[in-house]
């Protein structure tokens, strides 16, 4: 398989769209290869159904056009970091080879966040150690960024997604049975709730004014970053 440059991990089919859809996006629009890695499918939702969200995250993959998606089905509502479920996810980066890749802020309301965090950091490392034998050959992502879910954080960056805001929202609608839907008899979430999206534009529109954008995404970097010439990072234009 070619290798894929961007690899974001969801712990449910859904996540990484309404997190962190609109960096795959623009990446994959310059010239990257782009993919989600689905830890649960999600069969615990209050709304839906394991194969309802599995179509909805068929049509969320289209629309982002990504190049690679895989589902673990580590168990929703049961996801652990155990050291088989640690083999599984380091054999998926090793597999894909990315150079960069997005994890779930391991702050969260919903256990399966949190137990996920862990269990892909811990794999992003695993995967480089040698002797640790799977299917495929060690690797090592160059970088490990978090993006929010429901918790905050004070980001280490922030992209502008402005240009990709309309199709980051286009792929998260896809998941019809988790939004509102004023016809639906099953039982209210907050993600169903009519206001849940105008909450996560709000929390884009509010990333995006701390860089002079109308949308930006969140990441949080744990390592120090190395910078190399901060007068080309940081000078803008001297004009």
């Amino acid at each position: 398989m070619k290798a894929i440059d961007l690899l974001a991990f969801g712990p449910h089919p859904d996540d990484v769209e309404i997190s962190a859809a609109g960096t795959l996006i623009r990446m994959k629009e310059a010239g990257h290869r782009i993919g989600i890695c689905d830890l649960t499918g999600g069969e615990m939702g209050t709304r839906g159904s394991r194969e309802i969200r599995a179509a909805e995250a068929q049509a969320a993959s289209r629309v982002l056009g990504l190049d690679y998606r895989c589902n673990l089905d580590l168990g929703d509502g049961r996801l652990l970091d155990t050291p088989d479920n640690r083999l599984k996810v380091l054999d998926v980066i090793r597999a894909c080879r990315p150079r960069v890749i997005l994890n779930a802020w391991h702050h969260d309301d919903h256990p399966d966040h949190e137990a996920g965090s862990r269990l892909v950091k811990a794999a992003h490392f695993m995967a480089g150690m040698s002797r640790v034998e799977t299917e495929h050959a060690a690797w090592r992502a160059g970088a490990l960024l978090y993006y929010p879910a429901r918790q905050e954080f004070r980001p280490s960056f922030v992209v502008d997604i402005s240009a990709q805001w309309e199709r980051r929202r286009e792929a998260a609608m896809c998941y019809k049975s988790q939004f509102h839907d004023p016809q639906s008899t099953e039982r209210k979430t907050q993600i169903s709730s009519p206001d849940f999206w105008n909450w996560v534009e709000g929390r884009a529109m509010y990333y995006g004014q701390l860089i002079g954008a109308s949308h930006g995404e969140a990441f949080f970097v744990e390592k120090t970053l190395a910078v190399a010439d901060p007068v080309a990072l940081f000078g803008g234009n001297a004009g």
